[in-house]
């Protein structure tokens, strides 16, 4: 698993399969899916995103904010309320 994003009461679970980014739709709210997943190395870093931190290339900013750049350059926001927990991971 790369990352998984939510809509309302579904998420979207990306990962890569054969070098291809896949996505599959399920009907589970975000935080189930955090209380399901039995990795500590995957956080949620907005109200909208789980990420696997080791998936992280590189942490990064903009005047919009602070995102991560995963694999296939792919970009997540981190909201303020997460940004803490995202350089606890980071650091350690």
């Amino acid at each position: 698993v790369l990352y998984i994003k939510s809509d309302t009461n579904y998420i979207e679970i990306y990962y890569l399969k054969n070098e291809h980014l896949t996505k599959k739709l399920m009907r589970l709210s975000l935080s189930k899916a955090l209380k399901q997943s039995e990795s500590s190395h995957i956080i949620q870093v907005h109200r909208s995103y789980l990420v696997n931190m080791y998936h992280v290339k590189k942490v990064s900013s903009n005047a919009q904010g602070y995102f991560l750049i995963l694999e296939n350059q792919i970009h997540i926001p981190i909201s303020r309320s997460f940004k803490e927990k995202v350089w606890d991971f980071h650091k350690s």
